[in-house]
């Protein structure tokens, strides 16, 4: 979410399966000049995030479709 004083505000949530609510966080950054960067920052930020839980398997839901094509891309693989 963009703030007017140039500052983007990024959020996410850490369900279980089931979907309750095991975690979550936000974080306020700058710098960012477009939703779609804002949108790849906040995922990076959020895979760090997770790093902290010993998860086996993790499912990311984002609706910036640019986003998922280039996470999706075969040299941005993980």
């Amino acid at each position: 979410h963009f703030i007017s004083d140039g500052h983007w505000g990024l959020g996410w949530i850490l369900r279980t399966e089931q979907g309750s609510c095991v975690g979550a966080a936000t974080r306020v950054v700058s710098g960012i000049t477009t939703a779609t960067e804002a949108e790849a920052h906040g995922l990076t930020e959020a895979i760090d995030w997770l790093a902290q839980f010993p998860l086996s398997t993790v499912i990311i839901e984002i609706d910036n479709q640019v986003v998922v094509n280039v996470e999706r891309w075969p040299s941005f693989s993980f």
